[in-house]
């Protein structure tokens, strides 16, 4: 792995860890296995750094929510790829994990030269999840449960597998996060799939 993509993935992760403010240069550099000269060799700073970071991820990211999207198949179907997308990611690649815990559901604040004081804009986790719920509702896949909408139902979803996501990275010890995210999902879909009618049985 070349230096610069050791340096973007060490970032992520401290950023996902400790948050924005409570990390230096030189601990990215001792992580990265290199000196914090290389740091200002390729950028100007903890906050190019922190961006680039964001940027390189979150392109590959829009890259699977479009591969996600690209299929013909019940909304149901798509929200189940969505959780396996999820839970494989978030055990097999960690950097995927680590740009959620970063930035969902909103990152402490990285100056840009646009926005100084402002917020990164998050990556589409919330969409990738929050959108195909809400067609399985209205499709008549997923229900709603009396005295709720269908947009709690949809944000309930996407908050519990953050939520899980963020428990399970940094407790790992009481409970993996493929454990956790089987549970959720077997949890939710008892909960909220409509029973589907049992055909009946032709007359002879």
């Amino acid at each position: 792995m070349e230096t610069r993509e050791r340096l973007l993935e060490v970032t992520l992760r401290l950023m996902a860890e400790k948050g924005y403010e409570d990390f230096g240069l030189r601990e990215v550099a001792e992580l990265a296995g290199t000196k914090t000269s290389s740091i200002y060799h390729f950028y100007g700073g903890k906050a190019e750094l922190c961006r680039a970071a964001v940027e390189h991820f979150g392109a590959m990211i829009h890259e699977d929510e479009k591969a996600l999207g690209d299929r013909e198949e019940p909304p149901i179907d798509t929200v189940r790829r969505v959780f396996d997308w999820i839970w494989s990611t978030s055990t097999t690649e960690g950097w995927r994990r680590d740009l959620g815990l970063a930035l969902e559901p909103a990152p402490k604040t990285i100056p840009t030269p646009e926005r100084p004081d402002g917020p990164f804009d998050p990556p589409p986790f919330v969409r990738m999840l929050r959108e195909p719920v809400l067609a399985a509702i209205d499709a008549g896949q997923l229900r709603v449960p009396e005295g709720y909408t269908a947009d709690e139902v949809a944000s309930f979803v996407v908050v519990s597998t953050i939520g899980v996501v963020r428990m399970t990275a940094r407790r790992p010890d009481e409970i993996s996060v493929d454990r956790a995210l089987g549970l959720l999902f077997d949890s939710l879909m008892r909960a909220l799939t409509v029973d589907q009618p049992t055909p009946s049985t032709p007359a002879t």
